[in-house]
C-alpha cells in the first residue's frame, strides 16, 4: 500500500513540474528513440511498454560490474501525454555520478484511453521488473 501511494505522490508531483525539454509525442512518432538498452517490462494487448537503462557518457568513472543505486524517472503530463524522454538530461546527469538511470514509459490516456489506475498499475510493475531484473540491470535491490 506504501509503495502504491508512493508511486502515485511522485507521478502526481511531475504533473505539477514544467520541464522545458518535454517533447509532446503524436500517436503515430511512437515509440520514442532513446539512446540507451531498451527493455521491455510490460505487455498489454498489443503494446509493449518499455523502459530505457540510459548510457552514462564514456568518460565515467567507478566499475561497471559493480551494482550501483538506481533511479527510476516517470514522465510528467496529467496522466493523458508525456514522453520518456523528458527526463533524458537529468538521468544522464545522475548516469555520469555512478547511478543506474532508468527512464520509463507507461500509458497515458491520449495514446492509449486509460485511467489514472492504469498508469499506476504500470508505475508498480516498472519498479518490479527493475527489481526483479537487478542483476541484468546492475542495480543493487535494495538501493
Amino acid at each position: 500500500m506504501r509503495t502504491a501511494l508512493f508511486v502515485a505522490l511522485v507521478l502526481a508531483f511531475l504533473d505539477t513540474v514544467t520541464f522545458a525539454q518535454e517533447k509532446t509525442k503524436s500517436k503515430d512518432a511512437w515509440p520514442p528513440a532513446i539512446d540507451g538498452e531498451r527493455h521491455v517490462y510490460k505487455t498489454v494487448g498489443d503494446r509493449e511498454l518499455s523502459l530505457w537503462k540510459v548510457r552514462p557518457e564514456p568518460a565515467s568513472g567507478g566499475k561497471q560490474d559493480d551494482a550501483r543505486p538506481a533511479v527510476v524517472f516517470f514522465f510528467g503530463g496529467g496522466w493523458t501525454s508525456g514522453a520518456p524522454e523528458q527526463f533524458i538530461p537529468q538521468a544522464r546527469h545522475l548516469s555520469n555520478r555512478g547511478m543506474v538511470a532508468i527512464v520509463a514509459d507507461y500509458r497515458v490516456a491520449s495514446r492509449d484511453g486509460v485511467k489514472p489506475t492504469a498508469c499506476v498499475e504500470d508505475a508498480k510493475s516498472a519498479i518490479r521488473w527493475v527489481r526483479q531484473n537487478s542483476s541484468k540491470l546492475g542495480v543493487d535491490p535494495n538501493r
